[in-house]
């Protein structure tokens, strides 16, 4: 089975590494899908840190026991965040794929402090503002620097997991991948 998984999750990485650029459009709706619903669920992990008189520990409550804590109503708000970016990102194009980004970075961001064990939570609207400013000047060629890289980490960083590599080894495979993923995302760019 893990062997399964990896291999599966590498093809998907290579093909995202790629052909990033050909699947913008998804990626758009998928990462304003991810970061409104990542962004409800962060805010329900920061009630329950609240109420809980323990101290919460980064991915362990949520990756154990995320159904333990998160009562209905978080789910139906989950629920609705989610339907609400499909029929924004489907509806209203122009402004729903820069709000996805904020809203992903955003997210994202808030994850690497949540890991860093950062108690800093402003820091979040600046790394989503910082991804919409860089959406907004490079345009295209962001998704396709990002999806070339993204892909690359995670197909690296699998085949390290999995065979047990050297971090120096990681980073040449991940050199390696995203050269090879922008120059051919690169060309694909430019034919149009």
């Amino acid at each position: 089975m893990g062997s399964f998984v990896m291999i599966g999750g590498v093809l998907i990485s290579l093909f995202i590494a790629f052909n990033g650029y050909k699947l913008r459009s998804y990626f758009d709706l998928v990462k304003f899908i991810v970061g409104a619903g990542g962004l409800v669920i962060v805010y329900c992990l920061h009630l329950y840190s609240q109420s809980s008189p323990l101290q919460f520990t980064p991915f362990v409550p949520f990756i154990k026991s995320f159904s333990n804590f998160l009562a209905y109503k978080y789910y139906l708000a989950i629920g609705v965040a989610i339907i609400l970016a499909i029929v924004i990102h489907h509806n209203y194009t122009t402004f729903g794929a820069p709000l996805g980004t904020l809203l992903f970075y955003a997210l994202l961001t808030r994850v690497l402090l949540y890991y860093f064990n950062l108690p800093y939570p402003l820091l979040m609207v600046v790394g989503g503002a910082i991804g919409l400013a860089l959406r907004i000047l490079f345009k295209e060629r962001f998704t396709l620097i990002v999806s070339a890289v993204g892909g690359s980490i995670a197909a690296s960083l699998l085949f390290k997991t999995f065979y047990y590599l050297p971090w120096w080894l990681f980073a040449i495979l991940t050199l390696l991948f995203s050269l090879i993923a922008l120059y051919i995302q690169y060309r694909s760019w430019q034919k149009g």
